[in-house]
């Protein structure tokens, strides 16, 4: 299992910044794979 924290990097103005947490049961070893997985 793989677990991804992602964070909204430019927030509305006086709104904090959103976190996900992405659990997935595909391996993630690279940033690049990462990153696949986050653009679902």
């Amino acid at each position: 299992m793989s677990a991804l924290l992602a964070q909204e990097l430019d927030p509305p103005a006086g709104a904090e910044p959103i976190e996900w947490l992405l659990l997935s049961r595909l391996p993630v070893d690279t940033a690049e794979q990462a990153g696949e997985l986050l653009q679902c």
